[in-house]
């Protein structure tokens, strides 16, 4: 959504493909509003301490995330229910407040992931650019 474009972009596809999804969003912001599609670095500046608050079990209908550290990083095990994709774990590194960049074993970027806080301020959903996921424990 952009609000102060009074527009709106939703993309449906028949099938599975997180990266055609990412680039038709990047391709349309860029084309139809001069959006820039690139996204922010990582700056490493909340220490592994400060995000003990985020690790947890994260689930929903067709999601469930782990979030642990291991071996001195912050870390995300996706399981997807209903989706055809295989169980796979990303490091997190921190962009911003709860905004956190991923990267594959292979050290590619991956999908950004935000977490959420509840109206107390606790840490209530793990947001991974489709899916809102709730903090289980």
């Amino acid at each position: 959504m952009l609000p102060e474009q009074n527009a709106a972009v939703a993309v449906l596809i028949n099938g599975f493909s997180g990266k055609a999804i990412t680039g038709i969003n990047n391709d349309l912001l860029k084309e139809c509003f001069g959006l820039p599609c690139k996204e922010p670095e990582p700056n490493g500046s909340r220490s592994l301490e400060h995000c003990q608050e985020l690790v947890g079990h994260y689930e929903s209908l067709d999601a469930a995330v782990d979030i642990s550290i291991d071996n001195q990083a912050l870390q995300a095990h996706f399981i997807a229910k209903l989706d055809p994709v295989a169980p796979y774990t990303v490091t997190l590194r921190h962009i911003d407040a709860d905004c956190f960049a991923s990267y594959r074993a292979d050290g590619k970027r991956a999908h950004n992931l935000t977490f959420e806080r509840n109206a107390q301020g606790h840490i209530a959903f793990l947001f991974s650019g489709v899916r809102l996921v709730p903090k289980r424990s």
